[in-house]
């Protein structure tokens, strides 16, 4: 069955591709590209099954109210549900509020308790069962898109798809150097299966795992301080299954930081990924 609805879809931060052009990058050109991919996904076979959205937080007040308005508009064309769970790190600020009053599950994790699997973990565990798949994100991300988790959800219509994932753009805090790592010149192809685990697959910022392969794999404890969604991506490439890039499943994210902690950034998830 043929898709009926050829509603134009949107940019959510369009002033973010306006930008100058840095090093080679063209975000001109990656607006155009992702709108190109939208209008083809608009006329997929509909299959919108019940998903959930997994935010980590830890005091993100701010955004998060950015990020929960999409999702509720994203309710209004989707036609399964869409849960929202937040794992939630002692926020101070008005965090967990917005999310009660939203109606999230909201899960709490000490900091002395929390690392990257555990979060993610302790989330998924509360998302109901039978959500068939769950976006994970975090607080302070928002989607390029305004179709993002329609886009992602529908790869999962075929049984050996147990992970999607996106790129990460730079949000409106980026400094410069973000602006320079998180270049966009990279973000050309269409969707398309993977056959590698590397740095940057299945990133747990904006990816969307089966929640069926997720029960029977959760992410590895053993990756405490990073590197777990590479190996869980790793692992499942070695059962057989399959993990797609899907350009329309792309997030602002940034952190906002300078070029030294950038760099020990890096390498740390680099030091992470080198374990696998």
């Amino acid at each position: 069955m043929s898709n009926p609805s050829n509603k134009m879809t949107h940019l959510l931060k369009p002033e973010l591709f306006e930008k100058r052009q840095l090093l080679g990058s063209n975000p001109a050109a990656t607006a155009s590209l992702l709108l190109k991919h939208a209008s083809h996904a608009q006329k997929r076979p509909v299959f919108e099954p019940p998903i959930a959205v997994l935010i980590r937080t830890k005091n993100d007040e701010q955004n998060l109210r950015l990020l929960l308005d999409y999702i509720q508009q994203a309710r209004r064309s989707y036609k399964g549900r869409i849960d929202v769970v937040v794992a939630d790190t002692e926020s101070q600020d008005k965090t967990v509020t917005i999310a009660r009053a939203f109606g999230a599950v909201v899960v709490p994790i000490s900091q002395q308790e929390f690392t990257y699997p555990k979060g993610i973990n302790l989330g998924m565990q509360a998302v109901k069962t039978d959500v068939v798949a769950t976006f994970i994100t975090v607080g302070h991300a928002l989607p390029v898109l305004d179709i993002c988790l329609k886009a992602g959800a529908w790869h999962f219509n075929e049984p050996a798809v147990v992970g999607v994932y996106g790129q990460v753009l730079p949000n409106v805090n980026a400094s410069f150097w973000e602006s320079v790592y998180r270049s966009d010149s990279r973000l050309r192809p269409a969707a398309h299966p993977i056959v590698q685990a590397k740095m940057g697959v299945m990133g747990a910022t904006n990816c969307m795992v089966r929640m069926k392969t997720w029960r029977q794999k959760p992410f590895d404890p053993a990756y405490a301080m990073g590197g777990e969604d590479t190996a869980w991506a790793k692992w499942a490439l070695a059962q057989g299954h399959k993990i797609i890039f899907e350009p329309l499943l792309c997030v602002h994210h940034s952190h906002g930081l300078g070029p030294i902690k950038l760099l020990k950034q890096h390498a740390h998830w680099r030091q992470s990924v080198s374990r696998l």
